[in-house]
Order: C-alpha cells, then structure tokens, then sequence
C-alpha cells in the first residue's frame, strides 16, 4: 500500500529506495546464509532510515550538550587566594622541607642550612662550617628518642646525613665519601637521588659515575639502638648545663641553649649495593680495526674476510663505502653510538625508585618474631624501562661485599613507571606507561587487582594511597545487603509463623582508594576492596588541559586533611582540589612575577603546623640576584657555588579559607 508523506519547508528529504539499491555484493556466497537477510519490503524501509536519522540528529543533540556542559564545568568560577604574606627569614632560600611533626621547618638560606620553628618562623639551629648550596633535603623521624634523621643533597652530589637532636644540628657523615681503604683516584661517584627509610631506619643514595657510565644504589644502615645512648649521655649533660646557668632564668637557659654539646653520632654502615642492568653489547671494534686482525694475504685466491667468495683482500676503499652505506641506512640510530665509534657501547640513564618493606610472604623473615614484625626486612628497586622490580634483603650482617643478588624478583608485563605502598604496607600500587595500574599484595605475594585510570594510553607519572577513612562505606555491600533484607522481610510476612533465623553480620570490607596522575595531566582515583573483588568507576578530577601550561605536574597530600590535596600546574600555579567530591576548591597565586620554579612540590612547597599554613617558594624570574661583595677580599674556593635565585617564601593562612571550613570541622 502505498504511503504518501506531506514535504514542509527545512523537513529532512528522504528518497525512497528501490529495489536496485538491495542487491547483494559479489562476495556475499561465502557468508552463511543463516546469517543473511532480506531486504526489508517497503513502506518499512523507509520508516526504517526514518527511525535511523531521529536517532543520529537526536544523538548529535546530545553530544552538544554534555561539551556545553563540560566547558561550564571547566569554566567553573573557584576563589583565588593571591596576598600571602612573605616570610623575611627564608629570602635566598634554595629548598624547603618540613618535619614529619610539623612543628619545624628545614631549609638552606644562602650558604647556610637552618632549623626554624614552622609556627613563628625563629631560628633554632643553623650549620655553616662550610659553603653548601643544598638543592634537597629529606626529613624522618628516629624511632624511639626525640631526634629528626635529615639527609641534604647539594649541588655537586655531595650528601650528607645530620642528626637534628636538642634544639641543634649535628653532621653525622657524609655519606658518598670513599671509605678509608678505598682509593679516592679518578673520577668521583655523584649523588642524585636520596631516600630515607621509615623511622630512620635505612638511607638509600643513588650515585653515578660519568667516566664509567656506572649508576648504582648504596643502602646503609642506620645504627638506631647506638643513637639512642649517645643522645641519652648528651642530654644528661645537657641538663646539667641547664640547671648550672640559673634554671628559669631566661638569660640562663639561653646561654646554656648555645652550649649544646656537639654529640658524636656513630655513623651508618653500608650493607646493599645495587647496580643498574644495562643492556647487552656485541662486539666493540669496527669493521676496519676487524680487518686489520687478520693475517695479511700472501695468494689472491685465498678467501677474504666476509665475502665467501675468493678474490683479493678487501681493500680501505671497501671498508669506507660500507660505513658510508650503514650510516645512510641507519640514519636516526647513528647518533646513539658511543663516540669513537668503539668501546663501551650504549648506555641508557634509568631512574631509580626505591622502597622499604616489613616482613611479608615476599621476604617471611621477621614474621616469627612480633618485635621484629613492623622493622623494615627488605628493600624493593626498580629501574625506569624495565619490566621487574628486585627485592633484596636488609637483615644480612654488613660486611666488605655488598653486591647481593635479589632474593625475589616481581615481574610484569610492561615497563614500571611509578609505585607507592599503601599506609598499612600490606600494598603495592605499579604505574605503567600505558596508563595501568597493577596493585601487588605484598603479605601474599600475588597481583590483587588490574585496572585502567585514564582514558587515553598516557604513562602514568605518580600514583598514592590515599585514605581509606574517606571512602569507607561500600555501596555495592550495602545494595546487596538491602536486597537480601527486603527478601526476607517479604518471606516473613508470608510465614509470620516461622521467623527466619538471626543472621550474624559480616565484616565490612575495606576499601582502599588509588590516586594517578598521567603524563598527559589527567588526574583521577580509583576506588577497590581490600580483596580486589569490587571496583567502583574511575572518576576523574582534572582531564587533559587545552594548553600545556595548565597541566598538572605533581600532587602533595596536606596533613590533617586528607580529603585534600595540593596539585601544581607547569605553568606554577598551585590548586586545591576534593577527593570526595573529585572537584577544584580554590587557586593559590605568587605575586607577580614570583612563580613556583620546579615542576616537583617536594622542595617549594611545604605544609607546616599540620596544614594549617602553607609555606611556598617562589622565584623572581625577571630579576636576577646578584651578590654583595665581601668587606675584605676572600680566597676563591676551589669549587665555585651555583648563583643563587632571587627568590621569596610566602605564607598562606590555610586555616582561614572558607572553602576549607567543611574539611576543618
């Protein structure tokens, strides 16, 4: 029956097919005829292109309005907190790091390295025996006596270990320096890179060698029980000394304050040495340094090296045509030789990560002894590119030989890009660089979980633990457990007679939250129970940026606030966002034109007094400091020192944020 249709100005116009237009393909005889259909008769395949574009131009209205609502949403107005009060103690300051308490404040001013309270900003201690220019510093608590461990990296690799112990710092050593018996000749290995165990139980470097391309990680141990009797014997003395200049007099106390006894530290001993895998090399002569090995040709028809056939020796000429046509036909791989040609082969700079385990089903030693359960057993490293992480043991006696081998090796499918553990160390969260994560069970010695947190295949960057006290309620649990109660109250009130038995309740599951930030700036979490059975969405708290300057470069968990974090932008800007409710809260702005330098938080910014104040770092970039000249002429040193940054340290009062009020209360 034939169907007319009334055409209107700016209606669709919908040609009707004919039966021409239904034939099949000439490679239609191979399909299964239980898989073809026929065409549909009209007037319904017309309905059905009708149907079809409804739903196209009803789905391109859809999309246009979530991207208007994703624009809004990136649009969103949040304060913007940009007076900070500038802290005239820390002006030339290279680095900032706060103790694990909160209550003091490490930092290099200039050429000197001070202790200052983090609440009112007062120096406590400072050590300048010798001109340091400190890029790094590493802050940890010794278990057992009230000391802070600090490790500083400076400028020309150089790290030493202090003892932060009565109101004082003490160096204990410097760590990278030769041993008496080894020979200080050649070149010297530099430190990059420092780590420190929990409670200040182990110290961990990774040095480098230029000349011999060597990179390798030095574990040491700290002698923790030794310190714990020297700082006793020294604040004995200490309170002698206290009581002898007057008691509550406060001339008396400050005068016995500056004559703290310098306490002699024992030192750390070594008891690892890792090095770096590198990768395979062949044979390191060239053709022409081949060629000239073999034994000179007395006949013409004696063969030749690498021809198979039997004509004369061959000759430069030859040797210098075939460079010539390797170098043309490996092009982009010619600059990674080594130079010379010969010699050495390929090296590859890998970044080290390194972490400290308890005894686990990884390294079971300690888990018969409970004193020795919570001590750190082992240390897990890996290098950037590889696919394995080496777990070697710590509890072995120190002795002349170091380079142990793994005692376990876990291994994955991709390259590892970053890791974390989790607050109570039973987890162990892997990045890779196609944006997965891959949580290791530690206590048991198995993969727990695999997921994806971003929707494009972008190397995660860092990844954290984050509370578990934030998203402790299950709701797939909780869904079950309604469901189970509505049917059996429905049961009941159909056998009133027979009430059901009493069912014992089941332990709550705890669920543990990752957060991952991607190299492309993208920044999510992802929720999962402590056994990996439920996984909740991915959400996402900042997508890819426009522009890179807005990308995100690194995040900082704020202490006594952990529904928040601090997210730093390339362009050095810093924002505050909720875990909870995955959304920005507030902007935090330098004065113009003070801007956070690095792309890493860990030495500009630093959370003190609990959260609530935050001390960041900023450098004048338009502005060069230039140095005062010294009263009386020096001698130069026999290294010069890097110039120093014109840069500031500003305060934000994060206590009085009204965004923050929730969180705080």
């Amino acid at each position: 029956m034939p169907v007319y249709l009334r055409k209107q100005e700016g209606s669709p116009s919908l040609q009707t097919p004919s039966i021409s237009e239904f034939k099949l393909d000439d490679h239609d005889f191979i399909l299964d005829p239980e898989i073809l259909h026929d065409s549909l008769p009209q007037p319904y395949r017309m309905l059905d292109k009708m149907v079809d574009l409804v739903f196209e131009l009803s789905w391109e209205q859809i999309e246009a309005i979530e991207a208007e609502k994703a624009r809004l949403a990136a649009q969103r107005r949040i304060p913007k907190y940009e007076s900070p009060s500038i802290v005239a103690e820390l002006k030339l300051c290279t680095t900032l790091r706060v103790s694990p308490d909160g209550a003091h404040l490490f930092t290099c001013v200039g050429d000197s390295l001070r202790v200052l309270d983090a609440g009112s900003q007062k120096l406590l201690s400072a050590w300048d025996e010798e001109r340091i220019r400190v890029t790094r510093i590493e802050a940890c608590a010794v278990a057992g006596i009230s000391a802070t461990a600090v490790v500083t990296l400076e400028h020309n690799g150089v790290c030493r270990l202090f003892m932060f112990a009565l109101e004082k710092l003490h160096l204990v050593k410097i760590l990278n320096e030769p041993e008496p018996g080894q020979s200080s000749s050649g070149s010297k290995p530099v430190c990059v890179d420092i780590w420190i165990g929990p409670e200040s139980s182990f110290v961990a470097l990774h040095s480098t060698n230029e000349a011999t391309n060597a990179s390798f990680i030095d574990v040491l141990k700290c002698p923790r029980e030794q310190w714990m009797k020297e700082l006793d014997t020294a604040n004995q003395q200490y309170q002698k000394q206290v009581a002898a200049g007057g008691g509550a007099s406060d001339s008396g106390v400050a005068a016995a304050a500056a004559a703290v006894p310098s306490i002699a530290f024992s030192k750390p001993v070594p008891v690892l040495r890792a090095r770096c895998p590198q990768v395979p090399t062949g044979v390191n002569l060239q053709p022409g340094d081949l060629l000239k090995k073999l034994p000179p040709a007395t006949d013409q028809s004696g063969p030749a090296f690498g021809s198979g056939q039997l004509f004369p020796q061959l000759t430069s000429l030859h040797v210098e045509t075939g460079l010539a046509a390797f170098a043309h036909m490996h092009a982009k791989y010619v600059p990674l030789l080594p130079e010379g040609g010969g010699g050495g082969g390929l090296h590859i700079h890998r970044k080290p990560e390194v972490m400290f385990f308890t005894p686990g089903r990884l390294t079971p030693i300690g888990l018969d002894n409970p004193r020795d359960a919570e001590r750190v057993c082992s240390v897990g490293i890996w290098w950037s590119g590889l696919y394995y992480m080496s777990v070697y043991s710590l509890l072995k006696p120190p002795g002349k030989d170091v380079e142990n081998k793994p005692d376990s090796i876990v291994n994955f499918a991709g390259p590892i890009c970053a890791s974390c553990q989790s607050p109570d160390n039973s987890l162990v969260a892997f990045g890779f660089s196609d944006s997965t994560v891959c949580v290791h069970d530690r206590q048991m010695g198995f993969s727990l979980l695999n997921f994806r947190t971003n929707r494009t295949a972008s190397a995660i960057t860092a990844i954290a633990f984050l509370s578990p006290a934030l998203f402790a309620s299950d709701h797939s649990d909780n869904e079950e457990q309604q469901q189970q109660s509505s049917r059996s109250s429905r049961l009941s009130s159909r056998a009133a007679s027979n009430p059901p038995p009493l069912q014992t309740p089941q332990p709550r599951k705890l669920v543990n939250a990752i957060l991952a930030l991607a190299e492309d700036g993208t920044l999510s979490r992802t929720c999962f129970t402590n056994d990996g059975s439920v996984r909740r969405q991915t959400v996402y708290l900042a997508n890819t940026p426009e522009c890179e300057e807005e990308r995100i470069t690194c995040t900082l968990p704020l202490p006594s606030l952990p529904s928040v974090i601090i997210a730093m932008r390339a362009n050095g800007s810093l924002t505050l966002f909720d875990l909870v409710r995955a959304e920005s809260m507030c902007d935090l702005a330098l004065p113009a034109p003070s801007r956070v330098p690095s792309l890493s938080a860990g030495g500009n910014v630093a959370p003190v007094m609990g959260g609530k104040l935050l001390v960041v770092r900023g450098v004048n970039t338009e502005e060069e400091y230039i140095e005062p000249e010294p009263a009386q002429p020096e001698e130069p040193p026999a290294e010069p020192l890097p110039p120093l940054e014109n840069a500031e340290a500003y305060m934000f009062a994060l206590r009085s944020f009204r965004t923050l009020d929730a969180h705080w209360s």
